[in-house]
C-alpha cells in the first residue's frame, strides 16, 4: 500500500536527556546499553469538528474558519478568515479536504427532444442573373418511341405524257413531278407490223382509248408503289398505291423564353414576445403562438426548479450503519465525501442518491514514497531507518542513525 508522509517543525520536542561522559561510561566493556524509550512530538492541531458547507469558491466571498469550499473539483476547510484567496494556492487560509476524483466514464446519450415548431416562410428573394451557359454534354440513351404523328396530306398523281416508240423499246413510266404530287409519263411500244393484209373496206370510225385515275392509297411507311388498272386496256382506270415517308428527325428545341419580371415582394413576418410566465417546478417548458402565422406572439411558460439544500453542512467523518444521519450533515465513504439530503440510518452513500449526494470524488491512489517528484529514496532501505527532510537538496531522504532491530533500536553515534 502506498503511504503519503509529511513532516513540519513542531513547536517542542521532548525526550530523554543525556551528557556525552555518561554516554561513553556508558557504553564501556560490560555497561548497559543505552536504550531509547520513546519520543513525543507535539502534532498540528487539528481543525474544529463543524464544518459549514458554503458551495462554490467566489473571489467575492468573506469566509470564516471551518467553511468548505469546492473549487476545480476539490473540496477545501478555512482555517484562517479572508475573502479573495485562492484554495489551491493559499495554504495559510485553506486546507485541502478532499482532491478531485478522475473523471468518470462517459455516460449514455439522452433521448432526442422533440422537434420544434416549423418557422413561418420568409420573404422570396428576387431571382438571380441567368449564369453563362454550360458546355454540351454527351449524349444520351435513344428514348423510347414517340407516339405516331398525324396522317400527312395525300399524295396526288396526275398523268403527263404518252409518247409511243419503237417497237423494240420497253415500256416505261417516269414521273416528273414530286414524290406527293406526281406526274406520270408514259412510253408505250408500237406493235410488230404485221403483214399487209388486204385492202379492207372503210370501217367506222373508232373510239379513242382513255386513261383514267381511279384510287389513290397510302400504303405503309417502308412499302413499294403500285399502279394496278381496274379499267380495261382501251379505256384503263390506274388506281395508285403510294407509302407513306418515315417520321422525320425531331427538330432542335427552340430557345428559352425570356425571364418574366420578378414579382412583388410580400409582407415580412413578424414575432413578438407574449406573456412569460413561471411553471411549477418539475413541469414541462412550454411556447404558444397566440397570434398568427404571420404575426406571431409567443406565450412562454418556464418551470421553477426545484429548491435547493439549505446552505448549512456538519462534517461527521466516517460513515457508520449505526450513525442516524440529518439533512446536510457530510461523511466520508470508500475515499469519496458525500452530504444528506435527506433523514436515514444505515443506508450507504453509494446505494441511494435519494439520501446522499456526492461532495468530492476519491482521486487515484497515489504511487510509492519512491515515486514522489520531492523524494530521494535508496532501493534498498536499512532497518530503523527514518525519513527526514534536506533542506539543501529539497528532497525527502532515508537515514540510517540507528543500529539494532525495530523491536530493540540502537543510536548509532554522532549527532542526533
Amino acid at each position: 500500500m502506498a503511504i503519503n508522509a509529511t513532516l513540519s517543525n513542531p513547536s517542542s520536542v521532548t525526550g530523554t536527556t543525556t551528557t556525552a561522559s555518561s554516554v561513553a561510561a556508558s557504553t564501556q566493556a560490560g555497561a548497559p546499553v543505552p536504550q531509547v524509550t520513546r519520543m513525543a512530538v507535539e502534532g498540528i492541531r487539528g481543525a474544529d469538528g463543524d464544518m459549514t458547507w458554503a458551495g462554490e469558491w467566489s473571489s467575492s466571498a468573506n469566509y470564516v474558519a471551518n467553511q468548505v469550499v469546492e473549487y476545480n473539483g476539490s473540496a477545501y476547510v478555512c482555517i484562517q478568515g479572508h475573502s479573495n484567496l485562492i484554495p489551491s494556492s493559499n495554504a495559510t487560509q485553506w486546507t485541502l479536504m478532499v482532491s478531485k476524483g478522475d473523471a468518470g466514464a462517459t455516460g449514455s446519450a439522452g433521448p432526442t427532444g422533440a422537434t420544434g415548431l416549423q418557422g413561418s416562410v420568409g420573404a422570396r428573394g428576387a431571382t438571380g442573373a441567368t449564369g453563362s451557359q454550360g458546355a454540351t454534354g454527351p449524349q444520351g440513351a435513344t428514348g423510347a418511341t414517340g407516339p405516331q404523328g398525324d396522317e400527312g396530306t395525300a399524295a396526288t398523281v396526275s398523268i403527263g405524257s404518252v409518247t409511243k416508240v419503237s417497237a423494240a423499246s420497253s415500256a416505261a413510266v417516269t414521273n416528273t413531278g414530286s414524290n406527293t404530287a406526281a406526274v406520270l409519263n408514259f412510253s408505250i411500244p408500237t406493235g410488230v407490223d404485221g403483214a399487209t393484209g388486204a385492202t379492207g373496206a372503210d370501217g367506222a370510225v373508232g373510239a379513242a382509248a382513255t386513261i383514267t385515275v381511279g384510287s389513290t392509297t397510302t400504303g405503309n411507311a417502308g412499302t413499294n408503289a403500285s399502279v394496278t388498272n381496274s379499267g380495261s386496256s382501251s379505256a384503263a382506270t390506274f388506281n395508285f398505291t403510294i407509302p407513306r415517308g418515315n417520321t422525320g428527325a425531331t427538330g432542335a428545341q427552340g430557345s428559352t423564353g425570356a425571364t418574366g419580371a420578378t414579382g412583388a415582394n410580400g409582407t415580412a413576418a413578424t414575432v413578438s414576445i407574449g406573456s412569460v410566465s413561471t411553471g411549477l417546478p418539475g413541469s414541462s417548458a412550454s411556447v404558444t403562438n397566440s397570434g398568427s402565422s404571420t404575426a406571431a406572439t409567443l406565450d412562454i411558460t418556464i418551470p421553477r426548479g426545484n429548491t435547493g439544500a439549505d446552505g448549512d453542512l456538519a462534517w461527521k467523518g466516517g460513515w457508520s450503519s449505526s450513525t442516524t444521519y440529518s439533512t446536510n450533515e457530510a461523511v466520508q465513504y470508500n475515499g469519496s465525501s458525500y452530504i444528506a439530503v435527506a433523514n436515514n440510518q444505515n443506508v450507504t452513500p453509494t446505494s441511494d442518491t435519494s439520501k446522499w449526494n456526492l461532495m468530492a470524488q476519491a482521486g487515484a491512489e497515489g504511487g510509492s514514497i519512491g515515486s514522489m517528484e520531492d523524494t530521494n529514496i535508496s532501493s534498498s532501505i536499512s532497518e530503523m531507518s527514518i525519513l527526514a527532510y534536506d533542506n539543501g537538496a529539497t528532497k525527502w531522504k532515508d537515514k540510517s542513525i540507528f543500529t539494532g532491530t525495530f523491536a530493540a533500536p540502537q543510536l548509532d553515534g554522532g549527532v542526533f
